[in-house]
């Protein structure tokens, strides 16, 4: 089993709020202590109010905007999560009688909003800048709350398999002068990898695509994001491309348990459509989980000519989609159905997500054949895919599952 998470985000347009505002709305100076039922309701209140001005990347501006907000918040949610264990503790000795149920849930909730706002939002915060070397610009946050939104959810999903894992960052509007010498001698430098490894970078119709890649059979359940976290925070080239006011990034990630191919580097995923002898453009990425059983034969009859390193199976769908792109006519127009006839040409159980040059800021995804799952997230200003619930859980609890060949 493997693991996809994706997230295509659009620039907030929601003002930033600010400690002043928030303590104004919602009333954290006035707190009660925790003495019974209603009390606990009345907190409810306050903190569902706090989690949606703290929500997005408005939120996370907010918090990286005054560090210390966020630890008087850390703070404030610590004194009440121990109110809460000597109430919770105080209930043994009292007579509750149909009440303890409904008494229970309001403890689970509030447990739930105190965990969100210490965890999901200060921490993400703190996490968010801890990837840049210095004093990100504000523009820069929308991008950087997106690739670690997906390092997050690739360490969740690395319980389905984490012998390799991959993140790939698409962006447009970079405001990049590649005229620039230096910069243009380092984009050709790292264009030349054919195999895909990691640092390789690509540019094709004005986007700049950056992937970063481990593999290792060896090793513990977040190892995998901290190495891919150091080598994103290292590269020079990426930070500057993500500091114009007109960026924008759709950023895959996938966590691999290798079925078909060694654990490598070129067999981590994401995945490109470069092969030796196929045009390239389109520019295609793609992340899949499952087998192609049919995959040799796809080389074969698609006359793929795949790099001799690369050996998963995975790589004929990039492949595949730019190819019969091109005998489509190569408009764009004509990607949606690239993709569809690729997919109904595999055989097994795959789910794919794809992301393509000629459309940055969109996602295809797909499910072929049973056993697979993909799952689409709704947060604010946000659309978050994972192979499980558990993957987006920290942006968001609101998502659909996709149903495979049903209707």
């Amino acid at each position: 089993m493997c693991g996809i998470i994706a997230i295509a985000r659009r620039r907030t347009t929601r003002i930033t709020p600010t400690r002043i505002t928030i303590e104004k709305t919602v009333g954290l100076v006035d707190l009660e202590p925790i003495l019974d039922q209603s009390s606990i309701e009345n907190i409810i209140k306050k903190f569902l109010i706090l989690k949606t001005e703290l929500s997005g990347v408005p939120g996370i501006k907010c918090l990286m905007h005054d560090p210390g907000f966020g630890e008087y918040l850390d703070e404030v949610c610590t004194k009440i999560h121990s109110e809460l264990e000597h109430y919770e503790i105080s209930l043994a000795s009292e007579n509750l009688d149909g009440q303890l149920e409904q008494i229970n849930q309001i403890i689970i909730d509030l447990k739930d909003l105190l965990w969100h706002i210490s965890k999901d939002r200060i921490q993400v915060a703190l996490a968010v800048r801890d990837i840049v070397d210095s004093q990100p610009s504000d523009s820069s946050i929308d991008a950087l709350t997106s690739i670690q939104e997906v390092l997050a959810g690739i360490d969740r999903l690395e319980v389905r398999g984490r012998d390799s894992a991959g993140i790939h960052i698409m962006i447009q509007g970079h405001d990049l002068d590649l005229s620039d010498v230096s910069i243009k001698s380092a984009i050709v430098r790292r264009s030349k990898d054919l195999n895909y490894g990691s640092g390789a970078v690509r540019e094709a119709n004005g986007c700049l695509s950056f992937v970063y890649k481990i593999a290792s059979e060896i090793g513990e359940l977040g190892d995998n994001t901290k190495a891919l976290r150091k080598l994103i925070k290292s590269d020079d080239l990426l930070q500057h491309a993500l500091q114009a006011e007109s960026a924008n990034v759709i950023v895959l990630g996938h966590s691999r348990w290798a079925s078909v191919g060694i654990v490598s580097e070129p067999n981590t995923h994401p995945m490109n459509s470069e092969t030796m002898n196929t045009p390239t453009f389109p520019f295609i990425v793609s992340a899949a989980n499952g087998d192609v059983d049919n995959f040799a034969d796809l080389k074969k009859s698609e006359n793929l000519q795949i790099p001799k390193l690369i050996t998963s199976d995975s790589k004929i769908i990039p492949a595949i989609i730019a190819q019969k792109f091109q005998q489509l006519g190569g408009a764009s127009s004509d990607l949606n159905e690239a993709f569809r006839e690729t997919v109904q040409s595999l055989n097994g159980s795959v789910a794919i997500v794809a992301n393509t040059a000629i459309e940055p800021n969109k996602l295809s995804l797909s499910l072929r054949g049973s056993g697979q799952g993909l799952y689409v997230g709704f947060a604010e200003d946000t659309f978050i895919v994972a192979s499980e619930p558990y993957g987006l859980v920290e942006t968001t609890n609101q998502y659909l599952r996709l149903n495979g060949e049903s209707i």
